[in-house]
């Protein structure tokens, strides 16, 4: 069963309840998985990670799976509520943006699970994944490089990418 991915743009005026919830409840994956990244890079820093291998097994499948419901959320720039074509841009980078996260942790978790794996570059990994934010950095700076090329003040909107949360 394939679950219909679809993209949202928060209305601006009256919205319903499940606005305020999903991006609530979106953003608290990435801080789980944030903290579970955390936990790993302090148990291969200490050496315990051979130790602790049956509780990182369970960290880092429960990682991926909140990276496959985790999806980034921002504050999108435009002008005019009719001029709003570029937030499929936006969209499409944060789709973009969230495949290496998943890529990456089965790749830590290919490493940690491995007879013979390499600490050394696990520990890479982690780093990787929390310097770049969850990799929500490369989407912050498409969104940075917007110009504005009227008069007008810009405002921003909510935008995310529903995965069929429930």
């Amino acid at each position: 069963m394939t679950k219909k991915m679809s993209s949202y743009i928060q209305p601006k005026k009256m919205m319903p309840v499940e606005f305020h919830s999903k991006p609530m409840e979106i953003e608290n994956n990435g801080v789980k998985i944030k903290q579970n990244l955390r936990y790993i890079e302090s148990s291969l820093i200490n050496g315990t990670h051979k130790e602790q291998s049956g509780i990182l097994q369970l960290i880092i499948n429960d990682s991926i799976a909140s990276a496959k419901q985790f999806s980034m959320t921002f504050k999108a720039p435009y002008v005019q509520e009719t001029s709003k074509a570029h937030f499929l841009v936006f969209i499409q980078r944060i789709k973009k943006a969230e495949s290496p996260l998943i890529s990456s942790l089965q790749e830590l978790q290919a490493e940690l699970i491995a007879k013979n794996g390499n600490e050394k570059r696990a520990l890479v990994i982690v780093q990787k994944i929390i310097d770049r934010n969850l990799f929500k950095i490369d989407v912050s700076e498409v969104l940075k490089d917007w110009k504005n090329n009227t008069s007008k003040e810009s405002q921003k909107q909510l935008i995310y990418v529903d995965k069929g949360m429930k």
